[in-house]
């Protein structure tokens, strides 16, 4: 009987700990979760930017081209 009282102790803080253990890694994975979408907005934003400043560069260095009467091939 003493034996089955200690077995039971034993095994709740054992239940407990797995619980926690538990709730900590849904919400670390959670976290990442909403960093990784975080990061990939900046990312697709930053890359939108590139896009639009290497357009931009095309198009002076085509005009730089006819004012010195050059050719660029693109």
């Amino acid at each position: 009987m003493l034996e089955d009282v200690i077995i039971t102790l034993d095994k709740t803080p054992m239940k407990k700990t797995k619980e926690i253990g538990g709730k900590l890694l849904k919400y670390a994975e959670e976290s990442i979760q909403q960093r990784s979408l975080k990061t990939s907005k900046r990312i697709r934003k930053y890359v939108d930017n590139v896009s639009d400043v290497s357009k931009e560069l095309m198009l002076s260095s085509s005009l730089m081209a006819i004012h010195k009467k050059m050719k660029i091939s693109e």
